[in-house]
């Protein structure tokens, strides 16, 4: 029965997509050779010799760009030839995937660096205010607003959702993870919370489904901090219209991909496969 089990979670798991599992001619994948990146394609084969710089790990191919810094030319985009298609320039750098035509940067500043937006030309179009790394999806963005709170721009960097919230992330299938004083909930795109913010964690929807969960106190733990409380977690899963269509039940729990996901039962150590509605396609007690 234990080979039944490890067949089913790698079928399970292969059904997963993965940057690999499409590869193309034009796929690139970074390699370094003597502290330098280059890239090689689908097959292996070294197409664009090592001449950036290796700081970070940004310098990663997605829609046929990818943010570099050559020393002595400066930060940009390459496409496949590895020929800059934007930039190279020395006024802006760690430059993020593209999202919605719009990418993230970081504004070079003596006094200071700063996030700033950019689009597919390479032209500034927005700096100053937000925190960089945060892209758009469905048409919004997060960011954080002069009183410190989260809200959502549209792409004229305007607030549409007003600064709010103690925390808030990307949109998923028109419905954001928001958070007020440690507790999550979810919120569509006018702003209205479709979830009560009642969970103590929450994560973007996938297939349908968004997992939740919360934090039951069981005793404490030592750490290098000192003494700090222990909790045992239940996970579950609702739906757009945050409905628990799948109750918290689970000690761990997997996002749902292709209408299944992986989920540990309670008193079990072992994944099992669910479909939508919770039912076991694969129980980890067989």
């Amino acid at each position: 029965m234990k080979i039944l089990r490890v067949t089913a979670l790698s079928i399970f798991i292969s059904c997963i997509p993965v940057p690999l599992s499409a590869q193309t001619p034009e796929d690139r994948y970074p390699f370094v050779r003597d502290d330098k990146v280059g890239f090689i394609d689908h097959q292996g084969r070294e197409v664009i010799p090592p001449r950036f710089s290796n700081a970070g790990d940004t310098a990663h191919f997605d829609i046929g760009l990818a943010p570099v810094f050559e020393a002595g030319k400066g930060s940009g985009y390459i496409d496949p030839s590895g020929r800059f298609v934007i930039g190279p320039t020395e006024i802006w750098g760690w430059g993020r995937p593209f999202h919605e035509d719009i990418a993230a940067v970081l504004i070079w500043n003596k006094n200071g660096n700063r996030p700033g937006w950019i689009d597919r030309s390479g032209k500034l179009i927005f700096s100053g205010m937000g925190v960089e790394g945060t892209y758009f999806s469905d048409g919004l963005m997060s960011m954080r607003g002069a009183n410190g709170k989260w809200g959502f721009v549209n792409k004229y960097f305007q607030f549409v959702i007003q600064p709010q919230f103690d925390h808030a992330f990307e949109f998923s299938e028109g419905r954001a993870e928001v958070s007020i004083g440690r507790k999550w909930g979810f919120i569509d795109k006018s702003g209205g919370i479709v979830m009560p913010l009642k969970y103590d964690w929450a994560s973007p929807f996938s297939d349908g489904r968004a997992r939740v969960r919360i934090n039951i106190p069981n005793g404490t733990v030592m750490t290098e901090e000192g003494e700090q409380p222990n909790y045992r977690y239940q996970y579950g899963f609702v739906d757009h219209e945050g409905n628990e269509v799948i109750p918290l039940q689970f000690e761990d729990a997997h996002y749902f991909s292709e209408g299944n996901a992986m989920v540990v039962p309670s008193n079990f150590k072992l994944f099992g496969i669910i479909d939508k509605r919770g039912t076991f396609v694969h129980d980890p007690g067989i």
